[in-house]
């Protein structure tokens, strides 16, 4: 008798291109396969940046604009290896904020 654990949620047969691998997914563009944030992590980085923006808050706009660039730089330098073009311009604003003080 032998014991097979395998999670069923987690485990899933199909074309690379569809499944999500450690918040990545493939894309293919002229013959050749690209790695992208897949779109479940940019809904939650844009709930996460919904949350550090909320104005019900009451903290200072210092402390706003620093958790801001926590979580992006730690979310751009996470994804950095994958495509993410039109999805930086779309949200252009806060990556810009960001970048400014990176480099």
């Amino acid at each position: 008798m032998s014991i097979e654990i395998i999670n069923q949620k987690k485990t899933h047969v199909g074309s690379p291109l569809r499944l999500k691998f450690l918040g990545f997914t493939l894309g293919v563009s002229k013959g050749k396969a690209y790695a992208r944030p897949h779109k479940v992590a940019k809904e939650r980085i844009k709930q996460a940046l919904k949350l550090i923006t909320k104005r019900n808050r009451g903290v200072s706009l210092d402390t706003v604009l620093k958790e801001i660039k926590r979580k992006m730089r730690g979310w751009l330098r996470y994804y950095s290896i994958g495509r993410m073009k039109g999805f930086l311009k779309a949200h252009s604003n806060l990556t810009i904020f960001v970048l400014n003080d990176q480099f």
